[in-house]
């Protein structure tokens, strides 16, 4: 966790504002941004709580395991925090995500496929411990674990470096969202 919140605390500066992401947030009452960053999305939503491990601009900074909340949340936006480390530190963020949204809720997720090598150089040569075993089979597999279904997949290259993303939607089944 030491080598992340270095990273981020120091070399990383990209923010990307998803036209998605915002569309969502127009039909969301209670949202949180997980690794929120510079908590970009913050300005489309009064309520939005964005929770980062070191960056100022989050409304809290912790682990979101470590966020104290009995809230539920209708919707969740996971935008590159859930690759890396290991399977098990994503899955256990993942599973405090879904615990921590309502029956109807939407996560949105972006996560990096690349390499660590495939990266801009703050990211090749910084210490941090990349998980590069993102693809829609992982996906479907986090889906079967939690009950979920996928929406909206999508490839996006990074415009700065060209690497890419995978991003989409959970829905918890049986959510009557469409």
């Amino acid at each position: 966790m030491e080598e992340i919140k270095e990273f981020f605390g120091k070399a990383w500066n990209q923010t990307e504002v998803d036209p998605h992401v915002c569309d969502r947030l127009q039909h969301a009452v209670n949202p949180i941004d997980v690794g929120c960053g510079f908590n970009p999305y913050k300005k489309f939503h009064d309520n939005l709580i964005g929770v980062d491990i070191v960056n100022e601009q989050a409304d809290v900074n912790c682990d979101i395991l470590d966020f104290p909340s009995d809230t539920k949340f209708d919707l969740a936006v996971c935008y590159g925090i859930l690759h890396f480390n290991d399977y098990y530190w994503i899955r256990e963020r993942l599973e405090w995500v879904v615990n921590s949204t309502s029956d109807n809720a939407e996560i949105l997720m972006k996560v990096n496929p690349s390499r660590k090598e495939d990266q801009a150089e703050a990211l090749r040569s910084s210490d941090v411990v990349w998980f590069d075993k993102w693809n829609r089979g992982l996906a479907d597999h986090f889906a079967d674990i939690y009950s979920l279904e996928i929406w909206n997949w999508r490839e996006w290259r990074n415009p700065l470096d060209n690497s890419l993303r995978l991003k989409f939607d959970y829905r918890k089944i049986g959510h009557g969202l469409k």
